[in-house]
Formats: structure tokens, sequence, C-alpha cells
């Protein structure tokens, strides 16, 4: 949805716990037959309760939930190769019944492989699983080229590849190659900011009350934070947040990397943003999100 933003014709996204794909009225009022029958084929029940294995057969990962305990798909299958192949299988559907590529007209067409981002945030980039993915997502994207080859002819497509971030060692591996670096929680970058706007604004309380993705939910502003204006406050509050990330910065923390923005004041309560890409998306456009349910 992000990359596709406000003008495209169509955006779609996984569901965090059913696995179906799913999208917001903002870009129609309901799914297109052949994504309503995708979800009803159930076409994502076939990456549960699966062993992804390294080139050696050695099991990294399984999707299998933990017996008496409900999974949802995006913790079983997200951070494995078996999503990005789960949404290559959606792209080629998609391709297919709405004939892109066919017309006069230039289609463009995005692909998120969140997996990939998922799976780094976890490990870090130099485990052995970020190395398997990286693999298996070069096998993923020959076998999607070759689809579009079939498909629409290569000479008539344009294919750029790109990442919304690189991601640090993680601080045991920094420290082998002789890196300063270390852990920071995020309880600790709140109370931070928590101690620094209380300071600034001269009445102290928990203004921040919980920091992650995105940082987040604030209480209400004291009086003398509404004496001096929602604007002057929403700047103290963006300044301790980056000063925070300054603090995290000199520490070298590879826990903590997300960039803030600034304050959103048309949320209530109020809200931080930040820009971070997502993996999972869900619509933050006016419209709900459509399902086809079982």
């Amino acid at each position: 949805m992000l990359p596709a933003g406000f003008a495209a014709d169509g955006a779609y996204w996984i569901d965090r716990a059913t696995g179906a794909w799913i999208t917001s009225t903002y870009y129609r009022n309901e799914l297109p037959k052949w994504a309503q029958d995708f979800n009803s084929n159930r076409r994502g029940e076939k990456y549960l309760n699966q062993e992804w294995k390294d080139s050696n057969g050695n099991i990294l990962r399984t999707t299998k939930p933990v017996e008496g305990k409900a999974g949802n798909f995006y913790d079983l299958v997200g951070s494995t190769p078996l999503a990005n192949d789960y949404e290559f299988e959606f792209a080629r559907e998609l391709i297919t019944y709405e004939k892109l590529g066919n017309g006069p007209a230039t289609d463009l067409l995005i692909l998120s492989l969140s997996a990939n981002d998922i799976l780094g945030h976890k490990v870090g980039p130099d485990s052995p699983e970020m190395q398997a993915m990286a693999l298996a997502t070069d096998r993923q994207l020959a076998g999607f080229f070759e689809f579009l080859g079939h498909q629409i002819g290569l000479a008539n497509i344009w294919i750029a590849l790109s990442a919304d971030h690189g991601i640090a060692p993680l601080p045991k591996i920094a420290a082998g190659l002789r890196l300063p670096a270390a852990n920071v929680t995020s309880d600790k970058i709140r109370a931070q900011v928590n101690s620094g706007l209380s300071a600034r604004l001269a009445h102290p309380a928990e203004y921040v009350v919980e920091i992650g993705r995105p940082a987040r939910l604030l209480h209400a502003l004291p009086a003398r934070a509404r004496r001096c204006g929602e604007h002057r406050a929403g700047i103290e509050v963006s300044a301790q947040l980056f000063a925070a990330r300054r603090l995290v910065r000199a520490r070298c923390s590879a826990a903590f990397h997300h960039r803030l923005r600034g304050w959103d004041r048309s949320r209530n309560p109020l809200q931080l943003r930040h820009a971070c890409a997502a993996g999972f998306l869900r619509s933050s456009f006016p419209g709900r999100n459509l399902s086809n349910p079982r």
C-alpha cells in the first residue's frame, strides 16, 4: 500500500492473522473475483506446517503452530521464504487476471518482499538464516522473471530492485569486529524522553507511554504545555525523541535505528509517526479493510 500511494488502481496486502489477501474501500468496494477465489481456495494454508531448511538440510524455522497455542500467519510464515513464495503466487494471479502488460498503457506493479525485512530485524544480517533467505530470494526472483518472460516478454518489461534500508550487525557480531555496540531497550529510551519532556515543560509526567513500531501513544499534555501552544509542545516532543536517537547512535546501538519524524497533530490521542516501512501493512486510508472470510 505504501509504494502504491493514493493514485493506484489497487493495493493488496496480507492479513496478519488469517493470511488472506485484503484491500481497502479506498481503492475498491470489494475484492476482484480472482482475489476472492484465491482466498476461498485457502491458498495460504499450504505454507503452514512446513520446515524451512538450508542447503545442508538443517531446519532453520518451522511454520507449524505450537500445540495448544493459537498462532497467526504473520508469526508463523512471515519471517521465512515461504512468505515470499505466497506473495509471488498472488502476483502471478494478479498479472494474469488483470492482464498486466497486454494493453496500450504502461502498467506498474510493485512488490514488497517483507519476509527479508522481518527476518533481518530478528536475527541480523550475518546469521545463517539471512544467508539462506538471500539464496531463496535469488531463486524466487529467477522463477518470477521466467514467468514474466513467458507471460509478457522480458523485452517489454523494466525491472528495478531496491530496498527500504540496510541493517547493522547485531552487537555480539560487531564485538567480534572490534566495533563498539550495545543493546538499548525501548523502555530506556522512553524513560529518557519522558525525563527530557518533564524538564522542558516544567511538569513531571509520563508523556510517552509506548515506543514501538511506530513510536506512539502520548498522554494529554499538561496545562503549561497547552498554554505554550500545541505546535511548541509538538516541537518539544519531537526534539526529545531526536535527542534519544542521538544517544542511541552515540552508543552504536543496533537495536533502535528507526528514524523518527515529527508529531501528527491530527491524531487523538497524540500520536507520533516514523519513517520505517512496515512488513504486513494495514490501511491508513479512509475506508475499511476488505477480506474474504472463511
